[in-house]
């Protein structure tokens, strides 16, 4: 896989492909960053994909770089969201009353606008039964469940103005964008293949370094990491000399790195097994003991909240796959399954050969 921009490189607004430019909006959380938002060209105007946070920080990031390639926000004629979080998403109310554009988004994500998810976190009482549910002690509750993401754009309720299905081609006068669904890091989450280009912009379903977060928490579904890697597989095919995601910078070989994150999660799995069917044990202490960046003890509270919800839709894909079980009782302890798959992990490698 070759990249084209180092990734210790500032990122700058630049034209990435013909018709199509980046502008590195920035983002209140240092761990991000920035979202590239990419401005395509349409005989009508420009148009957005993604848009930066919903703070003034991001507002201005964007707008500089509007200015840099010579537009302004009153050019834009239509946003369109990958997905529904708030570095995605947070700006498309505030570009649609500045130019009047049209915003567009999946109806798996439009339909948690007006659900508990942008919610202040301290406020989702679903959240809290998961959190309780995934083994979280009373004593870290609190501090996990409230740790809340800066200047949060989720309650900034946007209605989309277009349900964005797959395979459709968006409205972009002289241009061929089609959408792909590829649930997994949302339930609504969009790619978008530029056909004529062999440009793919990918949001966060397939970033070049770092692998994408698929959590069970905020609306994400029954089995978001499952959907995931069928999404992953679905990609493959897709012809893709550049893609362009959400963050980091833009890469070549695709299929390349659509097969390290397989790996990565089959690894990711067979960790997650050993750990469940050793003993029962709940999400959350199974998350303790797993192997991340940085120790345990050392990591935040909102990164664990991560870790947990990361943890969780491992365990269950290998429940989906009927490799672990949970117990019915509160917070449930994993296990090993006594059904389907008696030869345990040498089960699971078979199952893991392909993505399911």
């Amino acid at each position: 896989m070759a990249a084209v921009a180092a990734y210790d490189t500032p990122p700058r607004v630049r034209v990435v492909a013909d018709g199509i430019s980046v502008i590195p909006v920035e983002l209140p959380i240092k761990s991000l960053g920035y979202v590239l938002v990419y401005v395509i060209d349409g005989d009508d105007g420009i148009h957005l994909v993604d848009t930066g946070w919903n703070n003034e920080q991001s507002w201005r990031s964007l707008t500089d770089g509007l200015a840099e390639l010579g537009r302004s926000v009153t050019d834009v004629r239509g946003v369109v969201a990958t997905h529904i979080h708030p570095d995605h998403y947070g700006l498309a109310g505030r570009i649609r009353e500045v130019s009047g554009a049209w915003v567009g988004l999946h109806s798996a994500d439009a339909e948690l606008v007006d659900a508990h998810y942008l919610l202040p976190t301290d406020q989702q009482p679903d959240l809290t039964n998961e959190l309780m549910a995934a083994g979280v002690p009373d004593s870290d509750l609190g501090e996990v469940q409230g740790e809340e993401l800066p200047e949060s754009g989720y309650v900034t309720k946007v209605i989309p103005d277009l349900d964005v299905a797959d395979g459709q081609v968006l409205p972009i006068p002289g241009r061929g964008v089609k959408a792909l669904w590829t649930p997994g890091h949302s339930p609504g989450h969009l790619c978008f293949a530029i056909a004529d280009q062999a440009a793919l912009l990918t949001g966060d379903h397939v970033l070049p370094r770092i692998t994408p977060g698929v959590s069970v928490f905020s609306c994400a579904g029954a089995n978001p990491l499952g959907n995931f890697l069928q999404s992953l597989t679905r990609l493959a095919g897709v012809p893709a000399d550049i893609v362009l995601p959400a963050h980091e910078y833009e890469f070549r070989g695709l299929e390349e790195r659509i097969a390290e994150l397989i790996k990565h999660h089959r690894a990711r799995f067979l960790d997650v097994y050993d750990l469940a069917s050793s003993g029962n044990r709940t999400a959350w202490t199974i998350a303790s003991m797993m192997r991340w960046s940085r120790t345990w003890e050392t990591i935040d509270s909102l990164m664990k909240r991560s870790a947990v919800g990361e943890t969780l839709a491992h365990l269950i894909h290998l429940e989906t796959l009927g490799m672990l079980q949970r117990s019915t009782d509160l917070p449930h302890r994993w296990s090993a399954s006594s059904g389907r798959h008696p030869n345990g992990r040498d089960d699971l490698l078979s199952l893991l050969s392909i993505p399911r």
